[in-house]
């Protein structure tokens, strides 16, 4: 079962990843220290399975005496016959290797204590073909996936090769949490300015866990965001942690702000919402304006302050930061699943709910633009490709993707699938190729879908194609529109929830000088 996943942009990645070689003594720490985060969960080593005492015969029981004795006469002949057998054929010394057999049958067989010296084996081409592996391209994306299977948690680092069309796991990381979300970060404070390749990873535990992915091998993270186990409410006592740092139950969304790259929002089951400060590994602010578990977060991508929000509370919210009580709240017919700011429109954002519904919002205005019955269940995923103007793509509970026109205000359906995949729980855009997309599920593992590898999405793009060069034609013929910056850069006046006076001041200022000056 695949519970999420996220992008790493090409060329981001080292070329070749560090490699973390563990000592004797370092799998002995390991050992012990698992086994004592065991021991402190269930208890004592019985618990454990750590009782190695084997089950004795008692020479007081009779029956099991006469047992034994009736085991050894009834076989007594076979084990003759076996030793016979053992013996002609040179059985006792077959598992002792670089010994030339010559019992029958194994006349000239030979076994090598060096695999070198075998003439049948090539160990040199297999290394130069795992070697080749572990190389990352200029060209090759990274996928991180979450992965639960049975037992066992862990992170799968994929690499992608859109020209080669290839997809293989470069290594994996372990885990001791059920994996809930995921976000690629470039911030490290250990770097001084410089840019990494990390994962922040929200698990059923109250910390953020970043790990480095251009190390192989590791087994701890390379920093944590600590947060407090929920203690048990005393009678008469407060249960507010609005003091506490961090988290009291697990964390279900991240965000990283692109604009201000030492800045990163959880949401949690504790139904609050945490701003970290990277660069001082804590929390800065603590958001509570939900009433239920906080199920997803955008950062704006143009305005570092404004913060996208959606809860199980059954709203979406977009709220300034800098004044945490100020913010704007739209309500849903279900819970909310996940929140995408369109960044070709930076005053419109989508909400997906349980029932299945997308709904497409204007800041400006209480009502949604339009109301999408995208699915028959819960909408769990929601992208918009990176350069396609009114390509949405969602998947859901129902098991099936689909691919949606919205340029022209009306969402049209332009794809549907049946994944095989159960159950979906992400879709995520390449940031490196509009076309193609991720997508995970309760089964089947990991899939790449290209929607010009797909009929329907030939012909869509084609048409889409043929109206932007047609509308670039005529913009150009009646002295163009206004670009998409000067669209961007009006519509971010009204997004501010709240804004600088001083600054406001100024600028009114300037335009009043600007009018004299004209006359």
């Amino acid at each position: 079962m695949l519970t999420c996943g996220v992008w790493v942009k090409r060329g981001i990645a080292k070329e070749v990843p560090d490699k973390i070689t563990l000592t004797e003594e370092d799998l002995k720490e390991l050992i012990d220290g698992t086994e004592g985060k065991l021991r402190d969960v269930l208890g004592d080593d019985e618990d454990l399975g750590l009782d190695t005492d084997l089950p004795t015969t008692s020479k007081d029981d009779p029956d099991e005496d006469d047992g034994a004795e009736e085991n050894v006469q009834s076989t007594g002949g076979k084990n003759d016959e076996d030793a016979d057998i053992m013996m002609e054929y040179g059985l006792e010394d077959y598992d002792n290797e670089g010994s030339l057999m010559t019992g029958a049958g194994m006349s000239g067989l030979m076994y090598y204590n060096n695999p070198n010296e075998d003439p049948y084996v090539d160990l040199k081409a297999v290394d130069d073909e795992e070697k080749d592996d572990e190389i990352i391209k200029k060209d090759d994306n990274l996928y991180v996936i979450g992965k639960m299977e049975e037992e066992l948690s862990c992170l799968e680092v994929y690499v992608y090769n859109e020209e080669e069309d290839s997809l293989y796991v470069h290594h994996d990381i372990l885990l001791e949490s059920f994996p809930l979300c995921l976000e690629w970060l470039s911030f490290d404070p250990s770097l001084n300015g410089k840019s990494g390749n990390y994962v922040a990873l929200g698990t059923m535990e109250p910390e953020i866990q970043i790990w480095d992915l251009d190390i192989v091998n590791t087994i701890e993270p390379a920093y944590t965001l600590a947060g407090h186990k929920k203690k048990k409410k005393k009678k008469g006592a407060s249960s507010s942690n609005a003091n506490q740092s961090g988290h009291s139950d697990a964390v279900l969304c991240l965000s990283w702000n692109p604009n201000a790259v030492n800045v990163l929002a959880s949401g949690s089951a504790d139904k609050t919402i945490c701003l970290w400060d990277l660069s001082k590994v804590t929390t800065v602010h603590r958001l509570t304006h939900h009433t239920d578990k906080v199920q997803s977060i955008k950062w704006h991508p143009q305005e570092p302050q404004s913060l996208l929000t959606g809860s199980f509370d059954s709203t979406a919210v977009v709220l300034d930061c800098r004044s945490p009580k100020a913010f704007k709240a739209w309500k849903l017919t279900g819970e909310c699943e996940q929140v995408l700011w369109n960044h070709f429109s930076p005053y419109n954002f989508f909400a997906s709910s349980d029932d299945g519904v997308v709904r497409y919002f204007d800041v400006r205005s209480d009502e949604p633009v339009f109301t999408l019955h995208a699915h028959d269940q819960a909408t769990t995923g929601i992208s918009l490709s990176t350069e396609m103007k009114g390509c949405l793509t969602t998947v859901s509970s129902d098991k099936t993707m689909k691919v949606w026109d919205f340029s022209t205000g009306k969402p049209a359906n332009i794809l549907s699938r049946d994944m095989k995949m159960g159950t979906m729980s992400f879709i995520n855009n390449c940031p490196d190729a509009s076309l193609l997309y991720a997508m995970g599920g309760e089964k089947e593992g990991l899939k790449m879908l290209n929607l010009m590898e797909t009929t329907q999405g030939k012909k869509y793009i084609s048409n889409m194609t043929s109206t932007n060069n047609e509308n670039q034609q005529g913009n150009e013929a009646s002295g163009g529109n206004p670009s998409t910056d000067d669209v961007a850069m009006e519509a971010l006046s009204t997004l501010s929830l709240k804004t600088d006076p001083a600054k406001e001041n100024k600028e009114i200022v300037k335009r009043k000088k600007n009018k004299k000056k004209k006359k």
